[in-house]
């Protein structure tokens, strides 16, 4: 039987050479950016959050939280939107699914008035 040794951790080639390379490395000192510039370093690979792109059947569903004929369903009955064809798949817009979803009713809770229009606002601080 082959016996191995373990080097400690402080030994191993990689930790050998990042501690060399960090031992001459004097901290960075904290800069103020201006937001924008804030943002654009760390989402500077990231499409800005208004770009509209176009989306799978796959990740519709998993947004939606829905099976594909359910989604199907809905776009035969007019419920939601319609997808477009790009290269023979089906593709969907995210404005059209952002737009559906910010349009879906709020759930109401117990105690809740029956309309909002009929509530009584006068009594509230």
């Amino acid at each position: 039987m082959i016996s191995t040794q373990r080097l400690p951790a402080s030994l191993t080639p990689l930790d050998t050479a990042l501690a060399a390379l960090l031992h001459r490395l004097e901290p960075v000192a904290p800069i103020e950016l201006p937001l924008a510039e804030a943002l654009g370093c760390v989402a500077a690979e990231m499409p800005p959050p208004t770009a509209v792109r176009l989306m799978s059947k796959h990740e519709v569903c998993a947004i939606v939280g829905v099976s594909y004929p359910s989604l199907w369903t809905w776009m035969r009955n007019g419920s939601f939107p319609r997808s477009v064809i790009v290269g023979g798949q089906s593709k969907w817009r995210s404005s059209d699914i952002d737009a559906w979803m910010a349009a879906l009713p709020t759930r109401r809770l117990k105690g809740d008035p029956a309309r909002i229009a009929d509530a009584n606002v006068d009594h509230v601080a």
